[in-house]
């Protein structure tokens, strides 16, 4: 089914799946291994919770894969790795984003795992110079829309080219235009930013 939604092929699915498998990359072209190792597997209980975790990739493997492309676009930044045409659309007429979206739902911690600002800082650098340049979070994912912040203010230069997208998830109850103003702000206090690229409204 993602494949059908993405239509990109099946390499780049793989890439794009769950981190069952550990990726090493050279950083090199051509030298990209992929070792069949589980290393602590999320708990995955529905189809929602893999579409949340499969954007979870290498981003150096990926890209070397896809410089390989002979259709990706010519990106007039030398550092950032274009992706093929279809890898990106236009959301409202106007906001081009990546159809690969980083999923920033890791950052919430669980199963054993603790994220580390730095380390999360420098992968979201490495996803964006890759040509994964959307990002996707919410204000129950733990600390993650305070790393974009961070993310934010050590990449001044690179931030306003790409899209963070938010999920604001309420409690189920009678919500008012100041409840939601609130949540708002709060958003961009903690993402550093003066506007939210799309704000989805998740109610359970």
């Amino acid at each position: 089914e993602i494949k059908k939604m993405l239509k990109l092929p099946e390499i780049f699915l793989f890439l794009c799946l769950p981190p069952f498998f550990k990726v090493n990359s050279a950083q090199q072209p051509g030298k990209v291994s992929i070792q069949s190792q589980v290393i602590n597997p999320p708990l995955l209980k529905s189809r929602r919770d893999h579409l949340e975790t499969f954007v979870s990739l290498s981003a150096i493997s990926t890209a070397e894969i896809l410089r390989t492309n002979q259709n990706s676009p010519v990106c007039a930044d030398s550092s950032i790795t274009a992706l093929p045409n279809d890898a990106y659309d236009v959301l409202g007429g106007e906001m081009k984003y990546c159809r690969i979206i980083n999923g920033l739902w890791q950052l919430s911690g669980g199963h054993g795992y603790t994220p580390q600002i730095d380390a999360s800082v420098d992968a979201m650098s490495n996803l964006y110079h890759s040509g994964f340049d959307t990002f996707d979070m919410a204000d129950i994912y733990g600390p993650a829309e305070r790393f974009v912040g961070e993310y934010r203010r050590r990449n001044a230069d690179d931030a306003p080219k790409q899209k963070f997208f938010t999920k604001w998830v309420p409690r189920p109850m009678k919500i008012s235009k100041d409840d939601a103003i609130s949540a708002v702000n709060q958003s961009l206090i903690r993402t550093n930013s003066s506007k939210i690229d799309l704000l989805q409204f998740h109610w359970w």
